[in-house]
């Protein structure tokens, strides 16, 4: 009995880096790229805009640029929130992309850098999650899905896998 108990202990513990594993955050491999935690939020039924995030790790020695992005769900674009003197908020366009410094991590997130979508046909909802293709300088074009989370920042069950 003991050693039956002390063996069910021991493959319990050893089976515990592997449910870790799997709970860990998809991550997109791309080259010297890592990109990890897309997302965007689930919007209300009228809305005409969104946002997406992610985040980017060059594991390289040279920089690379995300130069653009794509999408099918509406206009896209890579947006930065600025904040003025005066406290007002806004959205600029970042025409010349998004600099990924060799080495170093780059967050897409909310009151940030981020991926605007404008022009929505549909809601962001339990049966969507967005495609997006990034494109960079060096590594070029990748295609990733945003996983669909609620205003609350819980997974929207949309019974559609990461895709990617």
């Amino acid at each position: 009995m003991r050693i039956a108990l002390g063996l069910g202990l021991a493959l319990g513990l050893f089976s515990l880096p592997v449910l870790a594993m799997e709970d860990t955050v998809h991550h997109v491999h791309h080259g010297d790229l890592v990109i990890s935690d897309m997302h965007t939020l689930e919007t209300p039924p009228r809305a005409t805009s969104a946002a997406g995030y992610l985040i980017i790790e060059n594991t390289g020695d040279t920089d690379d640029v995300l130069l653009t992005v794509e999408g099918t769900a509406a206009s896209t674009m890579l947006h930065k929130t600025e904040t003025d003197a005066a406290g007002v908020a806004r959205m600029v366009h970042q025409m010349n992309g998004i600099p990924l410094p060799a080495g170093q991590t780059v967050t897409l997130e909310p009151g940030a850098l981020h991926i605007m979508f404008m022009g929505l046909e549909q809601p962001f909802s339990a049966d969507s999650e967005p495609e997006v293709t990034l494109v960079f300088r060096d590594a070029g074009p990748v295609t990733v899905t945003l996983d669909l989370r609620s205003r609350t920042g819980d997974a929207v069950d949309s019974g559609h896998g990461h895709g990617n």
